[in-house]
């Protein structure tokens, strides 16, 4: 086997600060045999339809790889976000509450009767 180096250069100048998750897919294909003297040309036909659907059912699995990486992404931000949006609301519940005691203690000294003997 030969191994070859390769490198690859990504920048991210004009990227925000949040992280990013890069996925890459290196696909080499080994160049077949050419024993195909003895084919006839529909064998011929019929192997080349093979190779491309090899090649589309390829792009179908790694198309659904990507998409399945973006719904996980999405699903997390979802969930952030709701949950930011529960602690909000129970925070918010919780102020209204201290208001609303609050409030009916001050009318409560308000309304006092108070007499002087």
């Amino acid at each position: 086997k030969q191994w070859y180096q390769r490198r690859v250069a990504i920048t991210a100048g004009m990227s925000t600060v949040t992280p990013k998750v890069l996925k890459f897919k290196m696909i080499v294909i080994q160049p077949r045999e050419a024993d195909s003297s003895d084919m006839s040309e529909e064998d011929k036909k019929i192997k080349g339809m093979i190779g491309d659907l090899r090649n589309q059912l390829r792009e179908v699995k790694e198309e659904q790889d990507y998409m399945e990486i973006r719904d996980n992404a999405h699903s997390e931000i979802n969930r952030n976000t709701n949950r930011r949006v529960v602690i909000w609301a129970c925070f918010e519940f919780s102020l209204l509450l201290c208001m609303t005691i609050g409030q009916i203690y001050y009318i409560k000294r308000f309304f006092e009767v108070r007499r002087v003997i």
